[in-house]
């Protein structure tokens, strides 16, 4: 890209990701409990 902010955007998401991996995951995955309205 032209600008450089982008590069930089990237590798603090990419390090947070990684620190935090575990806890992304638990929050991917689908539960069986529904919400209810």
């Amino acid at each position: 890209t032209i600008c450089g902010l982008a590069d930089g955007n990237n590798w603090a998401i990419k390090t947070i990701v990684n620190k935090f991996r575990g806890e992304f995951e638990a929050r991917l995955k689908p539960s069986l409990a529904t919400v209810g309205v």
